[in-house]
Parts: structure tokens; C-alpha cells; sequence
């Protein structure tokens, strides 16, 4: 894997979980990647408008919880462009008044064959395909890498793309319980829904 340039970004939301504040890294990654958004439209808004899934939600609001208390928290994720496969860590940090301040570091970039199942722009159609939010795993009765499921999967042959909901891996779901102090097992955390 290839180093990428550190870029950071940040962001904070308010006490109400309301975006107050973008960076210009934050800014330069979002043009790099053909964001369809800019800061104006973002500012204001509810965080949860950006976060998908009943198990990522409830995720971050536990993740909420835990700094909101005083407490800081990291983890890695991964957030792929069709060509481009790329690591990063987020740390989550509290600020006064129940703000919370992430910041994200950029650790790898890795070019690769376009997978067409990352392309936000891909016309989707039935199934639907469980994807890791922070892993970027796929379930496919196990949990496999993005690479694997496009080799693995025949109906990603299809004119149209499957569907994608955002979950959590067990792997994840294990590491996020470690960060938060909690719990017996992704099971658990996930309330038996992966």
C-alpha cells in the first residue's frame, strides 16, 4: 500500500448534533472527490442526515455518548472512491458544551480497478448488499472484502448495481465495543442485527 498525503479535515457538531464548522481540509477532500455539496449546504444541518443505518446511527450516538463524557476515541474506516481504495483514522474529541470536534487523517491511497459498486452515480437496482460503514467489507453470507465480493458476487454483473445499506461487520463492531468500554460481543452491540 502506498502512503497517501496526510490530509486532515475537520468538523464539529453542536450539543443538538447540527454541523457548526468544516474545514478548508474538509472543503479540499469533498472537491477532490467530486463532492456534490459544499459547505453552505452542509452547515446547519443534522448530522444524522449524512449517516445511514439503524446499526451506524446507533453506533455513532453510542460514540456520542462515550465523548460527551470526557472522552477521546479513535478509530480507522475506510472511505473508497471507484478507483481509489483509501484508509483513514477519525478521532472523535470533546469540546465545551457538548460539542464534539472529528478530525480525520488520511493514512493510505491505493489506486485500483474502478469498482463500479462504489460509484454513487451507478444506476442500482434489486438486491440489496450490506456494506461495512467502516470496513468496507460486504456480506455475502460471510463478511469479504469489496475486491472479493465484486469477484465472489455474480449479480454484480448485472446491468444495474445492487442496492447498499450500511451496516456493521462483527470485526467492527467488536473493535468499536473496545472503544467503548462495553459490552459481550458484536451481537450485543448491534442488537443481533449485523
Amino acid at each position: 500500500m502506498t502512503e497517501a498525503q496526510s490530509l486532515q479535515s475537520v468538523y464539529i457538531v453542536g450539543a443538538d448534533d447540527r454541523i457548526e464548522v468544516v474545514d478548508d481540509g474538509w472543503r479540499e477532500f469533498l472537491l477532490a472527490n467530486s463532492g456534490r455539496r459544499r459547505p453552505h449546504d452542509v452547515l446547519g444541518r443534522s448530522l444524522w442526515a449524512y449517516v445511514h443505518g439503524p446499526v451506524v446511527v446507533q453506533a455513532y450516538r453510542a460514540l456520542h455518548h462515550v465523548v460527551r463524557a470526557g472522552r477521546v476515541v479513535r478509530f480507522p474506516y475506510r472511505c473508497d472512491a471507484p478507483r481509489l481504495r483509501r484508509e483513514f483514522e477519525m478521532t472523535m474529541r470533546p469540546l465545551a458544551n457538548g460539542r464534539i470536534e472529528y478530525s480525520t487523517v488520511t493514512l493510505r491511497e491505493v489506486p485500483h480497478v474502478a469498482i463500479r459498486l462504489l460509484d454513487a452515480d451507478a444506476p442500482r437496482g434489486l438486491p440489496t448488499l450490506v456494506m461495512c460503514s467502516w470496513c468496507k467489507r460486504v456480506r455475502l453470507g460471510d463478511w469479504v472484502e469489496i475486491e472479493d465480493a465484486v469477484i465472489r458476487a455474480p449479480l454484480l454483473d448485472e446491468a444495474l448495481e445492487p442496492q447498499l445499506v450500511h451496516g456493521m461487520c462483527p470485526a467492527c463492531a467488536d473493535h468499536l465495543q473496545s472503544q467503548l468500554g462495553v459490552g459481550g460481543g458484536a451481537a450485543d452491540f448491534m442488537g443481533g442485527s449485523p
